[in-house]
């Protein structure tokens, strides 16, 4: 596995998103910032990963970019994996308008598969 790609300015955002827009499934991870001033929660970076690379988009730097991710999360024909990605989604839609469409969260899916599988053991 190589190392992560750093997405700092648009080209590698634009170079990013060719790339991802041929993909089926990708994985999508944000890492946010709490602050106890004014600014309240934002996000620092957008993790994506396709099956042969992975991204880490500064999302500070790139935070009048990051409406151009639309071409990608809003596509039906890609499916978008989180893993407890409730709070992602939230603040996706809050600060940059995205409006994520195709979701699988594993947290839930396996929730719910376990649920169902402790159900017919007890």
């Amino acid at each position: 596995m190589s190392d992560p790609l750093l997405i700092i300015d648009n080209t590698g955002l634009q170079n990013m998103i060719i790339d991802l827009e041929k993909q089926s499934a990708i994985a999508v991870a944000c890492k946010q910032r709490f602050d106890n001033g004014l600014s309240g929660q934002y996000i620092c970076f957008i993790m994506i990963s396709s099956p042969e690379t992975d991204y880490v988009i500064d999302a500070i730097t790139l935070a009048l970019e990051i409406s151009s991710l639309k071409k990608v999360l809003e596509s039906k024909n890609i499916l978008k994996v989180f893993c407890n990605g409730l709070n992602d989604l939230l603040s996706l839609q809050k600060y940059f308008q995205l409006y994520i469409v195709g979701i699988m969260d594993i947290q839930i899916f396996y929730n719910k598969c376990f649920l169902k599988f402790a159900k017919l053991l007890f």
